[in-house]
């Protein structure tokens, strides 16, 4: 079965974000997959397509331990899952979730640390980035994960406002406890899950000596180059057009790579679309300056959410991430020009020239 997510075309992987198609495509499936092992001396390719972590996961990895790694990162991102979701009931989220105001709860050291580099993130964007917006998240319900979205009303959003606040996560370093101080207070991890486990996932392709690629939603991680010797190039999602259309590629061989995107999930409800990335300081979904955000780096946690971050601030807040030494920034504004930092020019192609201005310079 054709991967949803990507299409290969002159050795381009075009990234598709049309994840509400997807949902809708594997409707009501929890751990659905799709395989294709091709076993060639010298050649083998194992390709996974499988729907974990509440979004379509595709894996496509050479070499001969190229099954056994679809095998392993399948149940590595389940295991992770069962730690991280807002959504399973025993998750170490939810019991979080469920002693707000009450008590801490002691959680794994993985899920600790991605909490505290969390909240970090949170500090240092100066509250565009919030974990704690789990209230909002599940108010505005725009995956459809429980009925369908929908436009709450204001004095719903104003209430679920009260209990966003990523300052109010205790973090218990000694005993590896946390704590959300009030009652009613979420969690979701959805803006930075998805990276840090991609991230993770380097390891297990690295010592099966695989190369290929992974992506979880919008989080991308690619090692080495096809068995031609050539990199796996990735097309970036053209924001104004149809989901197989792309306007540049770029070579994300060794990084991962997230993309926040207005296009990516949405609902339409009295002719207005509102997209899933929701503003922890309005309430609603975040409307700036730019539609879509691409950070690269070896750090999957920090490019998902820095994608977030940047995406809700606009375009103003570009100059102090461009310099970074430890990311790499590509973003695209409604005025159709894209801004890049220095370094991101050496991997991006632009492929559509009359639609964009490159803003290379």
């Amino acid at each position: 079965m054709r991967s949803p997510l990507f299409f290969v075309k002159k050795r381009v992987i075009a990234f598709i974000c049309a994840l509400l198609f997807v949902s809708a495509f594997l409707a009501g499936c929890t751990s659905c997959s799709s395989y294709l092992n091709i076993n060639i001396p010298g050649k083998s390719m194992s390709e996974r397509t499988s729907y974990l972590m509440h979004t379509v996961v595709v894996q496509r990895w050479y070499g001969e331990n190229a099954e056994k790694t679809c095998d392993e990162i399948e149940d590595a991102l389940g295991e992770f899952e069962n730690l991280a979701s807002l959504y399973i009931e025993d998750s170490e989220i939810s019991r979080i979730n469920d002693a707000a105001g009450k008590e801490y709860v002691q959680v794994s050291d993985e899920l600790f640390y991605l909490l505290k580099r969390a909240k970090q993130l949170g500090d240092e964007s100066d509250g565009a980035f919030d974990v704690t917006i789990g209230p909002l998240v599940l108010l505005w319900n725009v995956t459809g994960q429980d009925g369908a979205p929908h436009v709450p009303e204001q004095e719903d959003i104003d209430e679920a406002l009260k209990k966003v606040d990523h300052t109010k996560l205790l973090l218990d370093e000694e005993n590896s406890a946390v704590m959300l101080a009030d009652e009613g207070m979420k969690l979701d991890l959805g803006g930075v899950a998805k990276g840090y486990a991609a991230g993770l996932m380097r390891d297990i392709a690295e010592e099966n000596e695989v190369t290929g690629y992974l992506s979880i939603g919008g989080n991308m991680l690619v090692i080495g180059d096809d068995p031609d010797g050539e990199p796996f190039v990735v097309g970036l999602r053209d924001p104004l057009k149809d989901a197989n259309s792309y306007f540049a590629t770029i070579d994300i061989t060794g990084y991962t790579m997230a993309t926040s995107s207005a296009a990516e999930i949405f609902f339409e409800e009295d002719g207005v679309k509102y997209h899933h990335i929701l503003d922890p300081k309005t309430g609603y979904p975040g409307y700036t300056d730019l539609l879509q955000v691409t950070v690269v780096s070896e750090d999957g946690l920090l490019a998902d959410a820095l994608s977030t971050t940047i995406f809700l601030k606009g375009s103003g807040c570009l100059e102090e991430y461009m310099d970074r030494d430890d990311c790499m920034v590509l973003a695209v504004t409604k005025d159709c020009e894209v801004y890049g930092s220095e370094d991101i020019w050496n991997i991006v192609t632009p492929t559509d020239t009359e639609d964009y201005s490159f803003m290379a310079d």
